[in-house]
């Protein structure tokens, strides 16, 4: 068996470094080259940031551009590469082959892995390690790391912190744990940013998402081009915020009232958060494989 699962680990390592190999071959494009702008200009205290579209910590990522510029990008493909190691380890230890082969379909052979998470270099890779690991930990029960990496994940891009009532309530009772650590955390980020820097660049990712419009993978970016100017539609468009944090809440109230097990009600909300969120973008699924990717290590119940 330490063949075998010497083998697998050499076949998890190279299926790794070609992964990191066109990392770096690609280069800086797509939406990494436009946060390379962001970066450059928070780091040269610009008035006005480009494209700050995201939460303060992808801002202070700066500091590591600094470095060079695929360094970011760089951190994101290693510390996703890292977390699947973990789960890796984990469906190692069930000697079942097949549920390897499924891991390497879920991952390193995912095209839209490959393509986003290390051609294109897309930050919802660094989201997905902080978010995942605070999964990881919440099923471990250390809760107050598990808030602390909810609210970095959170803090990089806004919509980990939707899930947040899955992990502040268990069988109808608050986590104290949870809530402080998240709320002790983000407050203290939030105030320590805004004595440091421009507390209004909290504010622009806000007011960007608020206009932006439908795009490719989106549900409603299809209704709107079956049925143009329908005005339920354009309703959901123009109110989509209310309409996504709406739709959350009832998945909520549903799973826990039903007692819905943590980790599937995690994947309904991300389900039902790529449903209604009117841009529709294909890195918004990383997560949830990463997740499928996750159940393989589970023990069948």
């Amino acid at each position: 068996m330490n063949n075998y699962n010497n083998y697998q680990k050499l076949i998890f390592f190279i299926l790794s470094l070609i992964l990191i190999l066109i990392l770096i071959y690609s280069g800086a494009r797509h939406d990494y080259n436009l946060y390379t702008l962001t970066w450059k200009s928070f780091a040269n205290n610009e008035k006005e940031i480009i494209y700050n579209s995201y939460g303060p910590i992808h801002l202070l990522i700066s500091l590591v551009y600094k470095l060079h510029l695929l360094a970011p990008k760089i951190l994101f493909g290693f510390l996703f590469i890292l977390l699947n190691y973990y789960i890796f380890k984990k469906i190692l230890k069930k000697e079942k082959k097949i549920l390897l082969v499924y891991f390497y379909i879920t991952i390193h052979c995912n095209f839209l892995i490959i393509s986003h998470v290390f051609f294109y270099g897309i930050n919802d890779s660094l989201v997905t390690f902080f978010f995942i690991i605070s999964i990881i930990l919440f099923l471990n029960k250390r809760f107050i790391v598990s808030g602390v990496f909810l609210s970095i994940a959170s803090l990089i891009k806004f919509y980990p912190i939707l899930f947040f009532p899955q992990f502040l309530f268990q069988k109808y009772k608050i986590n104290f744990k949870v809530l402080l650590s998240v709320f002790f955390f983000i407050t203290l980020f939030l105030l320590t940013f805004s004595l440091l820097y421009d507390y209004t660049l909290l504010l622009d990712p806000i007011s960007y998402g608020v206009v932006r419009n439908p795009k490719f993978a989106s549900i409603i970016a299809s209704l709107n081009y079956s049925f143009q100017d329908n005005q339920i539609i354009e309703f959901l468009k123009k109110n989509n915020s209310y309409f996504i944090i709406v739709s959350v809440i009832i998945v909520h109230i549903f799973t826990l009232l039903k007692k819905v097990d943590f980790l599937f009600s995690i994947i309904l909300i991300n389900i039902v958060i790529l449903t209604t969120y009117k841009v529709g973008h294909l890195q918004f699924y990383i997560p949830l494989m990463v997740i499928s990717s996750y159940l393989l290590s589970l023990d069948e119940k």
